[in-house]
């Protein structure tokens, strides 16, 4: 079956996306943060700012901010996505 899905199209996920958003099932994600002090980050045995690291959630714990919801599909691919990246 997937076989048959992605021969279709390479981008399913995409269409998928687009479809539930035009049929008004607009997907949503918790949207969560971590906190450090600069003197923390002084203090970390790694660099915080490493994007191939991951922050210790006991000493940084997540902290709950609200939610993502995407409500409309872009109007203009390059100038709503391409550009944004």
């Amino acid at each position: 079956e997937a076989e048959q899905i992605t021969g279709r199209s390479r981008d399913t996920c995409g269409e998928d996306l687009y479809n539930r958003i035009e049929r008004g099932d607009c997907p949503k994600w918790s949207f969560q943060i971590q906190v450090m002090t600069m003197a923390q980050a002084e203090e970390c045995p790694f660099d915080p700012f490493d994007l191939t690291k991951v922050w210790p959630h006991k000493d940084y714990p997540m902290i709950e901010v609200g939610e993502i919801k995407l409500t409309r599909n872009p109007e203009s691919y390059f100038s709503d996505v391409e550009q944004a990246a």
